[in-house]
């Protein structure tokens, strides 16, 4: 078994177990793999991906469109063929809706890798990378404190994150609460 499976909680095993394709005891490739290392795959494939997400006519998330930023449209099919390759042909049955990218998403990848020191700033509760923004995203207790921001803003630019590139939301912090039985 995977040393980190053999590291949790048995409570939290068994959750995990749950997750897992009937009859695999350790973690394959394909689970290990996050959303964001597969994105990079399609974007190393097909230079200007920005991202995807499924949006509706407006490209609003959720819909029957499979949404895909290009900082470039005409490399539309080299990015159908790269989703095709990385996530398989079930994501192309949807229509898809090229929208105007200013990123791709090996920069944001990079930057959000770089960024990830932030969350040491007292009230910064998440980053991430928006596929439906062709962004990045910080987490703030509260957008209104200025100088929470300013901070934030201060490092990004030190850690060569471009702010042109960062959105900011409110987002409180995640609390997690034992199971009771």
């Amino acid at each position: 078994m995977d040393q980190t499976l053999a590291r949790l909680t048995p409570l939290a095993l068994g959750c995990f177990l749950v997750l897992l394709p009937r009859g695999d005891t350790g973690l394959s490739q394909e689970w290990r793999e996050t959303l964001d290392e597969k994105l990079a795959k399609v974007a190393e494939r097909a230079p200007g991906f920005g991202g995807m997400f499924f949006c509706d006519d407006e490209g609003t998330i959720g819909g029957a469109f499979l949404c895909l930023y290009l900082t470039d449209p005409s490399w539309q099919q080299e990015a159908e063929t790269a989703i095709k390759e990385v996530f398989g042909a079930e994501y192309l049955k949807h229509r898809v809706k090229v929208l105007q990218g200013t990123y791709d998403f090996r920069e944001l990848k990079a930057w959000h890798e770089r960024m990830m020191d932030v969350l040491s700033i007292p009230r910064v509760t998440m980053t991430d990378i928006d596929e439906s923004k062709n962004r990045l995203t910080v987490g703030l207790e509260d957008l209104g404190d200025r100088q929470l921001r300013n901070a934030v803003e201060l490092r990004l630019v030190q850690l060569g994150v471009p702010l042109e590139a960062v959105t900011f939301e409110q987002r409180l912090p995640v609390r997690l609460t034992p199971l009771s039985m």
